[in-house]
């Protein structure tokens, strides 16, 4: 608000800034805010913790029934405004990207994802682990949700 109880826009970035103090002489006090969400764990024999992030906004969704991967989805500016599910091998290797999405669980034979959109109404959707087709799995305005509740 300017001193007349006005509204006014000060500034517009892609970025985090958070507005610190609004000076009488219309000068502010912003701060870039760097954000990141980060993934690690230590596996079975191992003593070292390893750094499985992604992008800025690494968020884990499920492990693989073999234990030899996980799900994830990268929100932030990585992900972009659809976030994006991925899955990586415990391995190290690179994760592969299967789609749109967050929440990503494996379905019992390990092959296939089920994750949601990001938007509402969030529908579900099935992305092979390995070769093949995303098929979408619901196709109405019930807003679906993960099972964390994204």
């Amino acid at each position: 608000m300017n001193l007349e109880g006005k509204r006014r826009l000060l500034l517009e970035v892609p970025s985090n800034l958070a507005l610190k103090d609004v000076f009488r002489d219309g000068r502010v006090l912003l701060v870039r805010e760097n954000q990141r969400r980060e993934l690690s764990g230590i596996l079975a024999g191992e003593s070292k913790e390893r750094d499985f992030s992604w992008f800025d906004w690494t968020f884990p969704s499920d492990i693989s029934p073999d234990g030899t991967a996980f799900s994830f989805h990268a929100a932030g500016v990585g992900g972009g405004k659809d976030y994006a599910q991925f899955v990586r091998k415990i391995d190290g290797s690179p994760p592969i990207l299967l789609g749109p999405g967050n929440g990503g669980i494996f379905l019992p034979d390990g092959k296939w994802v089920l994750p949601a959109s990001a938007h509402s109404p969030s529908q579900v959707f099935l992305y092979p682990t390995g070769a093949g087709e995303t098929h979408k799995v619901t196709n109405d305005s019930i807003n679906h949700l993960d099972r964390s509740g994204l």
